[in-house]
């Protein structure tokens, strides 16, 4: 039997138009991430308008307990979904439906294990972001389960991570490096705070977008229409660099007038606040193709390229820029480590893209072949 179809019909996820699903399934998940990404954005501009840009540094240093929680949440959640729409598209419901119980239970274990190390360790913690140097059954608790759903949800999690680790390396660098020059520590330490979470809002839609796509490119993966799988992934990439060229637009035309949005300041803080603003998210344009790319090898159950992905921009290009480019620079070398490593992990991400929609082909063209008639 087509596993497209059920005893109820032909499932939607393989026969409706793809511009349609990912509609249907993105739209929700953009609103999710918008709502989360404007209460971060909401706190800052009444502490900012409040207590001033010191009080926004504070916040700065506290961020990355919000990003390792998401890291959390998208582990559980990107592959919980990626296993259980595989397993529709392969027929199999019953491993469908304890992908569901398993990450149930997985996200109450360790949510409440998180909930637990923070209240234990929330001084501790707070000082590492800022001076480190360097049915029933169905429910039950299933390591197996538990793994195979990790897997597939490590690449997001992980990129989340990997947010922490730069915010971090770059708390510290700008603290170290603006002591060093006329704006002083606290004025950079604000001013990233601010853009990175104006920069949130545009990421939130791409994840939102990613998310949304994931089941569509999972299902008819495990279905073996490929046609579909590309198709999807291509839309999103679209959809996701028609968004950013708008966001390239407001951050590099009006960013005064955002930074404005959080509190005053003195000259020198909106001079740093426009050009970190314009420096740092100089290639935010592209930067959606290397989160969609890392997300669309977890959807297709090879989370090892998913995961590899994931970690180029922050881990493998971010991050050593951060910790090169300012001995040579100063703090103008941090404001340009972000757009180089944009377009290096780019490029990375459409070459090992390009190498997979060429083995999916390369599937459809023989699966072609042998529904061919042979002729005697």
């Amino acid at each position: 039997m087509n596993p497209s179809h059920n005893a109820a019909g032909p499932n939607p996820l393989g026969v409706r138009p793809l511009p349609q699903l990912l509609r249907s399934f993105a739209v929700p998940s953009v609103l999710a991430m918008l709502v989360s990404s404007l209460y971060n954005i909401v706190d800052q501009i009444f502490i900012g308008n409040g207590v001033g840009y010191l009080g926004n540094a504070a916040t700065n240093v506290s961020f990355p307990l919000s990003t390792i929680c998401l890291s959390i949440a998208l582990l559980i959640g990107v592959g919980g979904a990626a296993r259980f729409n595989l397993s529709l598209g392969r027929g199999d419901r019953d491993q469908a439906q304890r992908t569901v119980g398993a990450a149930v239970s997985m996200m109450v274990v360790l949510g409440l294990a998180y909930m637990v190390i923070v209240e234990l360790f929330l001084p501790v913690l707070l000082r590492l972001f800022h001076n480190i140097r360097l049915t029933l059954p169905d429910f039950r608790p299933c390591p197996g389960e538990w793994r195979r759903i990790a897997s597939l949800g490590l690449s997001n999690s992980c990129n989340q991570l990997a947010i922490t680790f730069v915010q971090i390396v770059l708390n510290n660098s700008l603290t170290y490096y603006g002591a060093l020059s006329v704006y002083g520590s606290e004025i950079p330490l604000a001013a990233s705070g601010i853009v990175i979470k104006v920069n949130a809002i545009l990421t939130g839609i791409i994840v939102g977008i990613s998310q949304g796509t994931q089941p569509i490119i999972s299902f008819n993966y495990g279905a073996g229409q490929y046609d579909r799988v590309r198709g999807a992934y291509a839309l999103a990439v679209r959809i996701s660099l028609a968004i950013s060229a708008a966001g390239f637009v407001a951050f590099e035309c009006f960013p005064r007038q955002i930074v404005a949005l959080f509190g005053t300041g003195d000259p020198l803080y909106f001079e740093f606040a426009v050009l970190f603003m314009r420096c740092y998210l100089f290639m935010v344009v592209v930067n959606c193709v290397q989160l969609l790319s890392s997300n669309f090898f977890a959807a297709i159950g090879k989370p090892i390229r998913g995961v590899l992905l994931s970690l180029t921009r922050q881990v493998f290009f971010l991050v050593p820029l951060l910790l090169i480019l300012p001995r040579f620079f100063g703090l103008t070398g941090i404001l340009f480590t972000a757009p180089i490593a944009d377009a290096v992990a780019f490029v990375t991400s459409v070459l090992v893209v390009r190498g997979e929609m060429r083995r999916l082909r390369d599937a459809e063209a023989a699966r072609a072949a042998l529904s061919q008639p042979i002729l005697s």
